[in-house]
C-alpha cells in the first residue's frame, strides 16, 4: 500500500486518518441547545425543523476515501469512520459513534454477536440567506466500540495497540472495550434538504459549499489494556477522550499545535484498584 501525503489537520485524524470525559464542558443529552453558528457573512433565512436522524446514519461510512482508483480502508474490511489523535504521543482513539463498528461485526458473524451499540440524536436544520442550511448535529452512542493504537503515517501500520480491541479483532473473539459517546458537529451544508454527509468526506474532503463551524467528541470506555500500554497484558483498564475543535479552517494562537482542535486527548490507564503488576 502507499504512503499517501496528506494534508490533515494534527488532531482529527480518523478510523484512520487522517477516521472523554462526559463531563467535557458544552456536553449534554442529545437534544439540548448548545451550538452557537458563527454565520458571517451567511445569515439565518427562515426558522429551524428537524430532520430523521437516520439522515444521518445513512450516510456514514459510504464515503470512498480516494486510493489510486479504489477506496482506501482504515482497518478493513470494517467501514471508515473518524479517529481522533493526541498529537503529544500520538494516541489515536476510534469510538463507533455511528454503529458501524458493531453493524459490520453482526453482519460478518451472521447475527451470532452483537456488542447492542445503540446511537440516538437529533439534527436540527435552518436554512441560511446564502441558500447553504446550517445544521446541527448531536448524538449519543451507548455500548459503542472504542479502541486505542498508535498512529502511523503508514496507514496499515497502526500497531501497537493500547487499549481494547480493532472489530476484526472481536469477531475473533476478543473481548470488546465498550463506552458511551457523545458527539456534536455543526456545520453548513450545500442546501437545505441535502443529504446529510458521510463525516469522514465532510471533514477531509469537504464540497466547496460545505463548511465545519464546531465538532466536539467525548468518551468514556472499559476493557483491557494490551502490553505495549506498559501494563501487564489484560489489565482491565479505562480510556477517555475529549476533542474541540472551534473551526476547522482558522488556527487558534492559543493552540500549541497551532491548529483548531483546542482541545486533544486520548488517555488510558487502569481501572482503579484492579492494577495487578
Amino acid at each position: 500500500m502507499r504512503t499517501p501525503k496528506p494534508e490533515w489537520s494534527s488532531g482529527a485524524l480518523f478510523t484512520l486518518l487522517i477516521v472523554s470525559i462526559l463531563t467535557l464542558s458544552g456536553c449534554r443529552e442529545a437534544g439540548d441547545a448548545i451550538f452557537s453558528p458563527r454565520l458571517e457573512p451567511a445569515v439565518i433565512a427562515s426558522a429551524a425543523h428537524f430532520r430523521p436522524f437516520g439522515d444521518f446514519l445513512a450516510t456514514q461510512g459510504t464515503f470512498c476515501w480516494p486510493d489510486n482508483g479504489g477506496c482506501l480502508s482504515f482497518e478493513p474490511p470494517a467501514p471508515n469512520m473518524i479517529a481522533f489523535a493526541e498529537v503529544e504521543n500520538w494516541h489515536l482513539g476510534w469510538a463507533d459513534y455511528a454503529g458501524l463498528q458493531n453493524a459490520w461485526i453482526e453482519e460478518a458473524s451472521g447475527g451470532a454477536k452483537s456488542l447492542g451499540t445503540v446511537v440516538t440524536g437529533t439534527i436540527k436544520e435552518t436554512a441560511l440567506e446564502d441558500g447553504r442550511a446550517l445544521v446541527q448535529l448531536n448524538l449519543r452512542a451507548k455500548d459503542a466500540l472504542f479502541w486505542v493504537n498508535q498512529f502511523q503515517f503508514v496507514f496499515d501500520a497502526w500497531d501497537p495497540m493500547y487499549f481494547g480491541a480493532r472489530p476484526q479483532e472481536v469477531l475473533a473473539g476478543a473481548d470488546p472495550a465498550l463506552g458511551n459517546v457523545n458527539m456534536m458537529v455543526e456545520f453548513i451544508n450545500t442546501a437545505p434538504g441535502a443529504p446529510i454527509p458521510d463525516i469522514v468526506q465532510l471533514t477531509f474532503f469537504p464540497e466547496p459549499e460545505q463548511e465545519i463551524v464546531t465538532m466536539r467528541i467525548t468518551s468514556l470506555a472499559h476493557g483491557v489494556l494490551r502490553e505495549a500500554s506498559g501494563y501487564p497484558e489484560g489489565t482491565p483498564g479505562i480510556a477517555k477522550m475529549n476533542e474541540v475543535n472551534l473551526n476547522l479552517g482558522q488556527p487558534q494562537v492559543s493552540n500549541p499545535n497551532w491548529d483548531a482542535w483546542t482541545v486533544e486527548m486520548v488517555w488510558f490507564g487502569p481501572q482503579p484498584g484492579k492494577l495487578n503488576r
